[in-house]
């Protein structure tokens, strides 16, 4: 057998192939994060392919058969929270629709604390064999059912086996009738082998009279030829004269047997493939060999599938016949078939069973040798089958004489579905093994005495070691004296709690070379063994410590982030750049704190946002504050690893910039200035040096000079006339250079016909002249000054009649409350004094003119409220709108409870506003809803409710009422506008203008959205303080 080179076989492809070829996935429960992590296989189980969706318990139990789903879920939970191993065969309903048998088995792994951690464990389709299963039980089920509800068959025996007497239905269960009993015994006809078992029965039955005593099952001969088996029970009733014999009922018994003959069959059949030592050809060999002890089969083969698929090859023949080496022999070209080639290749080609009952006629059957060298007349071809995938088959042959009957090829092909399930699961097997055997990195099992019992070859190449040499050997023998106490710790505890555990630890090879481990731990399901497997990270470890070094020289540190387990690990570097001691642990927002507040902490909780919303990585200079109180400049740079389009890691580096970036900061500050002199002359400007020549001109100088850069670098300004060569600024100039302190000054240029606006700068010795066009802008600000003069005029005047309008307002409601009174007092004494000689007509027109007078009197009293709204200075304060909406729910307590009206609200916000024109808008607008929703409904309903911006509150008045057309949404605002008559609703019309005048005057907004029939939304806002 050749082996291949470890170093060429890809591990992965391999376990993906064993497990698909098992049909058997593999998945894994994180209890910490609750991830869970389908293998492959296991999506194609389910029916999906793979990573086709996002694995998770709920998309698992959402396939569980509705009749199953309580059984797995309870025994998941309870694996889960008492730490048991979870075993549950199910009914899975996969993508498809289609229902498929499968199992699920898996083991807890605790965390250090023994702690149930993480769940693991396999998933398998057992639909062949629980088919088998199933159908075996429904058959024996049927079988038993027929024979409780069935007539038995009697039969009157005397103490020789005579039979006197046969009941009917005898003759139909093995073709014996009554008349027979003169020409045949009992003993005639059972089976030689179960003579001796029957005699003593019956013998047994002679000495205890009127007992009913068990019959073991016999075989008895049929009239036509065949065996066949009979239960039942004998008593013996010689003594009653009626009978004067013994009493033999019993029933068929010949199905029940053959049942568990084939489940026996079926049994030992798989052990042929559980045998360790025996190969996949030895496992078939053995079973073609039980299928053929009953002599009936004189053919008997096993062919499978080649590799590639492309033809099919006898694998293992029956040798037991006479003559079976000379047929192979001389049909030895037949070995392999094409697709629908002979009947292995038909069955191969359909994927069902064949039966040809004549081999001599026809081209089905190619080999005619073995009619007559062994006999053969009639041939079966049986799929060897795993799941829907034909990989080989079985060809069974009788003579001419012999039957298949269906129900006999039903059971070879649940023979053949076994024999594919289990060669699939040994094939698995061994390429688990081979895993075991080819991997690169030292495995190995433990006993109890931390002895090694079982190593694989690489163990020996790591260690330099015979492999034989290994076994027996002591781990302390292997493992660094210094870190032998913990390793030893943490295998007991791997022991004691059942979890797996890993662990860096250094190793001695058979020559004393130090090789640094990574291992991992676990204890091996069913042996009690812990199972240790290391990966060598000497040259990692070397590494670590050049990059840790190389760090320290750099001031580079490393830091990461678990996204799921929300951790944080910082290097020692790292440490010694945040200022922190090495018990210090880190968190995120730790880190944040240690950030400077304002710009730098915002930039970092920003990349971070990006870094966990969006997957973004960053490079970013912040300043943090040290745990020793330290002012430190760094750089931070990050990374995002995602799974499904998830962040699972977010890592990195910071280094120590502080001296760069302190120097780059004062560069910059210097930069700045020069920056801040240039934008400061960013329109027109130019430079002279000491000698008044021109030393810099940018364009829009060269514009307004009407002269290039090039040539006026070749001049002085005194070469320069009818510009600013003139008596106005030469002395400025001379000023700013002999007192290096800058001044501005403005002129009119002749020859442009412009004004111009000169800031004049110190330039070395010389210097810097910045200057714009302000033509256009003392036009306009001349314009301005006289628009401004003539607002100011109009608003003088407005004021003023402002002023009148609100005196007039307050005056004249003011005085026309007294001679209202009056006619109020005069109507009353009218009504009191001649009411009864008044007779209907005039008690109404006394109504009139009392109800108009009232009626007077609100308006009155709302026109002297509306121009006090401008006259009082009411302080503005805090006001708790809970507190405020509360006082006037009881104050219209009445009212609502009179018009069954619910009135609601939630947490309402302290505000800063007026306290007592903000109850004025709250009364109106709650009246308003009450008054025009209680007739409309029977459940009226008034909501009040609230949001805010960053500069506003804004609160909401809603009503169910009778709504309001959008053609007077504005309309309702205006004094005295009222929509509907005073004998539906009361009031004067000014409610709403004075709320309207109140939010005005806090610098509001009111507004209501409605339509008709359909109630009313008033919205209203109130400004935040500038301060916040």
């Amino acid at each position: 057998m050749k082996i291949k080179d470890p170093n060429t076989i890809n591990y992965k492809r391999l376990f993906s192939q064993a497990e698909r070829y098992a049909n058997l996935g593999s998945w894994e429960v994180d209890f910490t994060t609750d991830e869970v992590t389908w293998s492959d296989q296991y999506y194609r189980v389910c029916g999906f392919q793979p990573r086709e969706i996002r694995p998770s318990m709920e998309k698992t139990l959402a396939m569980v058969h509705p009749d199953d789903a309580v059984q797995v879920q309870t025994e998941y939970e309870r694996a889960r929270t008492a730490g048991k191993p979870f075993h549950v065969e199910f009914r899975l309903i996969r993508a498809d629709g289609v229902m498929r048998h499968v199992l699920a088995e898996a083991n807890i792994e605790r965390n250090s604390d023994g702690a149930p951690a993480r769940m693991v464990g396999i998933f398998m389709d057992i639909h062949d064999r629980k088919e088998v299963e199933l159908k075996m039980e429904m058959q024996q089920q049927r079988y038993e059912a027929l024979m409780k509800n069935g007539l038995d068959a009697a039969a009157i025996v005397q103490h020789d086996g005579g039979m006197t007497y046969l009941s009917p239905s005898c003759e139909g269960i093995f073709g014996w009738s009554d008349i027979d009993t003169l020409d045949v015994t009992l003993l005639d006809i059972v089976h030689p082998e179960d003579m001796e078992s029957l005699t003593r029965t019956l013998q047994d039955t002679l000495v205890r009279p009127a007992e009913v005593i068990e019959i073991d099952p016999f075989r008895i001969r049929h009239k036509n030829g065949s065996w066949m088996y009979l239960e039942g029970k004998m008593e013996n009733l010689l003594h009653l004269p009626a009978v004067e014999g013994i009493v033999f009922n019993f029933k068929d018994g010949n199905s029940r047997h053959v049942q568990q003959e084939r489940r026996q069959v079926m049994e030992e059949i798989t052990g042929f493939f559980s045998n360790p030592r025996a190969t996949v050809n030895d496992a078939l060999g053995a079973t073609l060999s039980k299928l053929g002890e009953s002599g009936k089969y004189k053919l008997r083969e096993a062919w499978m599938v080649a590799p590639g698929r492309d033809f099919i090859e006898l694998k293992v023949f029956g040798k037991e016949e006479p003559n079976a080496s000379t047929f192979y022999r001389e049909t030895s070209k037949f070995r392999q078939l094409k697709p629908n080639e002979c009947v292995a290749g038909a069955v191969w080609n359909e994927g069902k069973r064949l039966l040809v009952n004549d081999i001599t006629s026809g081209n089905r059957f190619v080999r005619k040798q073995v009619t007559d060298t062994l006999g053969v007349r009639r041939v079966c071809g049986i799929p060897i089958r795993h799941l829907d995938e034909t990989i080989g088959v079985m060809v069974m042959g009788v003579d001419e004489e012999t039957l298949i009957p269906n129900q006999e090829m039903d059971f070879m092909e649940d023979v053949g579905r076994t024999i594919g399930t289990e060669i699939r699961r040994r094939t698995a097997e061994d390429d688990l093994n081979d895993l075991f055997e080819l991997a690169p990195d030292l495995v190995t099992l433990l006993d109890e005495e931390n002895t090694l019992i079982r190593v694989n070859p690489a163990s020996a190449r790591i260690l330099g070691y015979v492999q034989d040499d290994l076994r027996g050997l002591a781990l302390s023998e292997m493992l660094h004296p210094d870190d032998l106490p913990a390793a030893l710790k943490k295998l007991d505890k791997v022991r004691d709690k059942n979890v797996t555990i890993a662990f860096e630890a250094r190793v001695l090879t058979r020559t004393g070379t130090v090789l640094w481990m990574d291992f991992n731990a676990s204890v091996s399901a069913g042996t009690g063994h812990t199972f240790l497997m290391g990966r060598d990270i000497t040259q990692r470890r070397q590494l670590e410590y050049l990059v840790e070094q190389a760090s320290r020289l750099s001031s580079i540190g490393a830091w990461e982030i678990d996204v799921r387990r929300d951790e944080m690990t910082w290097s020692d570097v790292a440490r010694d750049i945040f200022g922190v001691t090495p018990t210090f642990t880190p968190t995120l927002q730790g880190f944040i704190s240690l950030v400077r507040r304002g710009v730098s902490r915002g930039k970092i909780k920003h990349v971070l946002e990006k870094a966990l919303e969006a997957g973004q990585g960053w490079d970013a200079e912040v300043e943090i504050v040290t745990g020793t109180g330290q002012s430190k400049w760094v750089r931070i740079i990050g990374q995002v690893d995602l799974t499904d389009n998830e962040p699972v890691r977010v890592y990195g580096s910071i280094q120590d910039i502080h001296d760069r970036k302190i120097a780059e900061i004062t560069a910059s500050e210097v930069s700045e200035e020069k920056e801040l002199i240039l934008s400061s002359i960013s329109d027109a400007f130019y430079a002279l040096d000491e000698e008044w020549r021109f030393a810099y001109v940018n364009r829009r100088a060269e514009e307004i000079f009407g002269r290039s850069a090039s040539f006026l670098n070749t001049k002085t300004i005194w070469d320069m006339p009818g510009h600013h060569n003139n008596p106005t600024l030469i002395p400025v100039m001379e000023y700013v250079q002999k007192h290096r302190v800058p001044r501005t000054a403005e002129y009119f240029d002749e020859k442009l016909e412009a004004w111009f606006d000169l800031s004049i700068y110190p330039y070395g010795k010389g210097v810097s002249v910045y200057f714009r066009d302000v033509t256009e802008r003392r036009r306009v600000e001349a314009e301005l000054h006289e628009l401004t003069r003539k607002l100011e005029d109009r608003a003088r005047e407005m004021a003023l009649s402002n002023a009148e309008l609100e005196q007039f307002a307050f005056v004249a409601s003011h005085d026309l409350q007294e001679p209202l009174r009056m006619i109020t007092g005069f109507i009353d004494r009218l009504e009191k004094r001649y009411g009864a000689m008044l007779d209907e007509r005039g008690k109404r027109y006394i109504h009139f003119a009392t109800d108009a007078a009232k009626r007077m009197r609100e308006i009155i009293l709302d026109l002297l409220e509306f121009s006090r709204i401008d006259r009082e200075d009411e302080p503005v304060a805090e006001v708790d709108v809970n507190a405020l909406l509360g006082e006037l729910m009881t104050s219209n307590k009445r009212y609502l409870e009179d018009t069954g009206t619910f009135m609601e609200f939630g947490k309402m916000p302290v505000i800063i506003a007026q306290p007592e024109g903000i109850r004025r808008v709250f009364q109106c607008l709650i009246n308003n809803a009450i008054k025009y929703t209680h007739k409309h409904t029977t459940e009226p309903r008034v909501s009040i409710s609230w949001s805010e911006t960053e500069n506003n509150w804004q609160f909401t008045v809603k009503d169910n009422g009778i709504g309001i057309a959008p053609e007077h949404h504005e309309e309702i605002f205006v004094l005295f506008r009222r929509l509907h008559s005073k004998d539906d609703y009361a009031g004067s019309g000014m409610g709403l203008p004075i709320a309207k005048k109140i939010i005005t005057n806090h610098q509001g907004r009111i507004w209501v959205n409605a339509a008709m029939g359909q109630g009313s939304t008033f919205h209203f806002t109130l400004p935040k303080p500038l301060h916040g």
